[in-house]
């Protein structure tokens, strides 16, 4: 059913068209059989990955285990092997081929030059930076109108819960695939269309894809049937039933949510946009999906996300302490 050595399109073989059929153009119909071959292999992934994970520690002993490769990165697999309770598990925020640079690093600093070991990586804010400078520079050279704001956190809050789709790029930049916070665009998680609005107007992707509920920590349990930390948005865990329809735009068709747990000690700005939000609503999460549109890569610069704010529905953008609203844009121009 697969013909491949070395990566090449496609990697399924005749056998795979002839048994399943052709296979799905980017603008095609969703079909049920592409729903139930996809359902097939999902779960067929999640029998082999507990396999070799009871496999491995029934070899090894006891302790963590840390899951990587592409494979570590699918979080409803991750979500259940956590669940199974054989072992704590760790999953890098870089766990594809782009985290063997960071793999590499702490090959050399430990079994080469024999430095000890330190403790884990404790966040994946350790991307690009940029100053007040750069930001006001790729503002000006957009010729967007522009407001300071002393506490964005807040403003940001009320936008959201009054259901603008915000732009929030703070701080550095995340470490591998997912959108924890400083490269993000948010969302109301109440309103069950905000999830279809996203995807179709501002992400420009299909409806099913899902959103990841970003909760502080304090709350955690509150909504989940999940109490330990999930920092890097790697694993999917039950939702309790009752909280199922407050947080309806993250809360997939099973009833389970792609769990972001915030910290305050590993993020404040993040951490007190969502308390602010929590205050206004009384609901402690937040939708958050990466700060990019289908096919571009997430946003690095305060150009990339000028740029990224001005071609799709995103209404408000915070760059830092800098605010841009469409709202006002769309009046100057139409004055």
């Amino acid at each position: 059913y697969f013909d491949y050595i070395f990566y090449k399109e496609p990697m399924y073989s005749k056998k795979w068209v002839e048994k399943f059929g052709s296979a799905r153009g980017e603008s095609d119909e969703i079909e049920k059989r592409h729903m139930d071959i996809a359902s097939s292999l999902q779960t067929r992934l999640e029998e082999v990955l507990r396999d070799i994970c009871i496999y491995v520690l029934n070899k090894r002993g006891s302790g963590p285990l840390c899951l990587t490769g592409g494979v570590a990165l699918n979080s409803l697999a991750v979500g259940k092997i956590a669940e199974l309770g054989i072992a704590d598990v760790y999953t890098s925020p870089v766990s594809d081929d782009s985290g063997c640079a960071l793999g590499a690093a702490y090959y050399i600093y430990h079994n080469i030059l024999g430095y000890t070991r330190k403790k884990p990586l404790s966040h994946a804010y350790l991307g690009s930076g940029f100053t007040k400078k750069e930001i006001e520079q790729a503002l000006k050279k957009a010729k967007l109108p522009y407001q300071q704001t002393d506490n964005p956190q807040r403003q940001a809050a009320r936008l959201i819960s009054e259901g603008h789709v915000v732009g929030w790029f703070q701080g550095n930049s995340e470490i591998g695939q997912r959108a924890l916070g400083n490269r993000s665009i948010l969302a109301d998680p109440r309103d069950k269309k905000m999830k279809d609005h996203v995807n179709m107007m501002v992400k420009y992707r299909e409806f099913f894809r899902p959103f990841a509920p970003a909760i502080l920590e304090e709350y955690q349990t509150e909504y989940f049937k999940w109490d330990k930390p999930v920092p890097y948005m790697t694993e999917v865990h039950a939702i309790r039933r009752e909280k199922q329809k407050i947080i309806s735009a993250v809360t997939h068709v099973d009833g389970t949510g792609r769990l972001q747990t915030v910290m305050k000690r590993t993020n404040r700005v993040f951490w007190d946009l969502i308390n602010e939000f929590r205050i206004i609503t009384g609901i402690p999460v937040v939708l958050n999906t990466s700060f990019n549109i289908k096919g571009a890569p997430i946003v690095d610069s305060p150009s990339d996300a000028i740029n990224t704010f001005l071609n799709s529905g995103i209404d408000d953008l915070f760059l830092q302490n800098y605010w841009v609203s469409k709202k006002i844009l769309n009046n100057k121009y139409a004055g």
